[in-house]
């Protein structure tokens, strides 16, 4: 009798995007395509942003993050950049490959984003303060690690809904 292949979804992996997602309230979505093994993460602004400030800011965030690299003593992988605006609204999508990417990474993405965009970008009210933050970061550093290990099947995203983080897999 043939059995069925379960897809696989590991807890650790549903707990690096509930962590993320609640380390970093300005991320909107994240999305993770097991063919690729990419994770996408989308900010939202309120407004249609310029070409002119879009190319900008991924040119910042370019060179910060390959002078981060270089002082790491690692070569940056591709870091794809999408942006779309559809009505009053802006969308910026940061596509990176799981094994390469590092937690200090994303919260130079988040900086930079927060840096460029904070009076006009949505972002949740939900914050964290002091230890939850330390947490927090220790919980991605540890899940991100193990993400990187797990043959996920699955692709998942993860979103807000109402000051909820909810995870769905495909």
């Amino acid at each position: 009798m043939a059995r069925r292949k379960e897809s696989r979804v590991s807890p650790d992996s549903i707990d690096f995007f509930v962590s993320i997602m609640l380390r970093y309230p300005e991320i909107a979505t994240i999305k993770y395509d097991p063919a690729r093994c990419r994770v996408k993460f989308t900010f939202i602004v309120s407004g249609v942003v310029s070409a002119q400030n879009r190319n900008k800011w991924a040119d910042t965030l370019l060179k910060t993050l390959d002078a981060y690299y270089h002082l790491e003593n690692k070569k940056i992988s591709e870091i794809g950049i999408e942006n779309t605006t559809c009505d009053q609204i802006t969308l910026i999508e940061i596509s990176r490959d799981v094994q390469t990417l590092c937690v200090n990474e994303i919260g130079i993405i988040v900086n930079l984003f927060k840096d460029r965009f904070a009076q006009d970008a949505m972002i949740d009210s939900y914050g964290l303060v002091g230890e939850d933050l330390l947490f927090r970061d220790e919980m991605i550093r540890h899940t991100l690690e193990s993400l990187k290990h797990a043959q996920l099947e699955k692709k998942l995203i993860a979103l807000r809904d109402e000051g909820r983080v909810l995870v769905f897999n495909k």
